[in-house]
């Protein structure tokens, strides 16, 4: 990975679009269904499997 510095950086650009697109999504989908109580759980499971997802 540190040999292609270029291509761990669109890897890494990539990756941080896809956990805002996620948290973005996961609250548009709060915000629908009203469903507040399940809000902190719900992001913590979602960026967990973002990073854990290598």
């Amino acid at each position: 990975m540190l040999l292609f510095p270029q291509v761990y950086d669109a890897f890494f650009q990539f990756k941080v679009l896809v956990v805002l697109w996620s948290v973005y999504y996961t609250f548009k989908e709060f915000i629908l269904m009203e469903a507040v109580t399940d809000e902190p759980f719900q992001i913590q499971a979602i960026m967990a499997l973002a990073y854990h997802r290598d």
